[in-house]
């Protein structure tokens, strides 16, 4: 078996048996989709977007990250969704963007269950999960495979997003808990999962995005996978992240949600460059059949890389040095009088997950080498992480930094920057 991936370890039963719950594992030797009793199969540990599972190689999935201290791997996301910033009007958490910000959906709204949440309501727009130019796999993924989950549940005809109503407890988790109870008292009869696609957020009118804005507590958004090249992006940035701060603009601090800037995730594609990039892939069929490491992290893990490795580990971050560089225009634009205000200022704070996810390329399954196949301990540092800038910012007792976030492996806040 393959080392560890840096920063990773490999998770206990007993940390196995808190993040998930049993119907949600399978055999080893067992496709996940097929044998998983989970009725929300992308929730089946191992379960790949694209139709299969890792198998064989299930212990990928069960690797947690070594900044996860606690024996409890769900804590954030438990202070995330129980904590005293979930107050009325303000009682969801929402996720905007691509495919990979629905999978963080997915991974809150699984993870919301085995925290003993129950499913109140859902909500599925046919091709919120893969875009409107897949509807033949949204309905297989989300129709097919889970109709049993959500399609029974009263779904709002015409939301445009994935919505989940979550009520804490229910007939197998035992009277409500404490904390939630406290949440209810503050006004949050529910707490509100929500995954919207930019392009629907902006098309369904200023009313849903007015709404969105003054009732989440936070709101998680990220735009990046989809652009291949700086001037791409730099228009995929303008047209479908800026209207958002442009909206947050014209409402008062404590009017709306903080908003919380995701970082892009690498990619692990084979390719004679080593950056893991779609646009430098392999056309090569026989180098496509499985997800590749990113040239040289080891090597700079350790210290000594070459030229050519450390470009390849620089350039598989290019999208998050260019929406750092995007944000700073934003700051050069106030300051030099071109624009009435500084929209940086409204990212509240980014959530780095790139440099934490950089070797995982053993959690993908070919061709797919974009999103990671389920598991419940890819999202957890992300989770902690927001769960202590709210409480910084909500005035509630904030939870100590972890060994690697005091090494500075993570980025709590991003300080907007002004031209030079």
């Amino acid at each position: 078996m393959e080392g560890l991936p840096p920063h990773w370890r490999t998770a206990s039963d007993a940390e196995l048996a808190a993040a998930t719950l049993p119907q949600q594992l399978v055999d080893a030797s067992t496709p996940a989709k097929p044998g998983c009793e989970f009725p929300f199969k992308h929730g089946c540990l191992g379960a790949c977007r694209s139709n299969g599972a890792l198998g064989t190689s299930m212990d990928m999935a069960r690797r947690i990250s070594t900044a996860d201290d606690s024996s409890d791997p769900l804590s954030g996301l438990r202070r995330l969704l129980e904590g005293s910033h979930v107050a009325a009007p303000r009682c969801g958490l929402t996720i905007i963007g691509d495919s990979v910000s629905h999978d963080t959906f997915s991974a809150a709204l699984v993870g919301a269950l085995r925290l003993g949440f129950r499913l109140e309501l859902c909500s599925n727009s046919p091709h919120v999960a893969f875009g409107k130019s897949r509807p033949e796999a949204a309905q297989r993924y989300m129709k097919h495979e889970n109709a049993s989950w959500c399609a029974e549940r009263n779904p709002r005809e015409g939301d445009p997003s994935s919505l989940a109503l979550l009520m804490r407890g229910g007939k197998d988790q035992g009277k409500e808990g404490s904390q939630h109870a406290t949440s209810r008292a503050r006004g949050c009869q529910h707490v509100v999962l929500r995954h919207i696609l930019p392009g629907e957020l902006y098309s369904a009118g200023g009313g849903l995005l007015r709404h969105v804005l003054t009732c989440s507590f936070a709101i998680i958004i990220n735009e990046g996978l989809h652009a291949n090249a700086p001037t791409e992006y730099t228009a995929i940035l303008a047209k479908r992240v800026k209207p958002l701060l442009v909206a947050a603009s014209s409402l008062a601090r404590h009017e709306r949600a903080l908003l919380f800037w995701r970082e892009t995730t690498p990619q692990h594609f084979p390719g004679s460059s080593g950056t893991g990039l779609f646009a430098e892939r392999s056309h090569q069929k026989a180098a496509r059949a499985t997800c590749a490491p990113i040239s040289g992290l080891d090597a700079l893990t350790a210290g000594v890389p070459s030229e050519k490795q450390r470009q390849a580990v620089d350039k598989s971050n290019w999208r998050n040095r260019h929406f750092a560089s995007w944000r700073r225009s934003l700051a050069r634009s106030a300051s030099n009088g071109s624009a009435p205000g500084d929209l940086s200022k409204l990212i509240d704070g980014v959530l780095p997950v790139h440099a934490l996810l950089m070797p995982r390329h053993d959690a993908k399954l070919a061709p797919d080498c974009t999103h990671f196949c389920f598991s419940p301990f890819l999202w957890t540092p992300m989770w902690r992480t927001l769960a202590r800038l709210l409480e910084t910012h909500s005035g509630a007792e904030a939870s100590p930094p972890t060994r690697m976030e005091r090494h500075g492996h993570h980025t709590h806040r991003v300080k907007s920057q002004s031209a030079k």
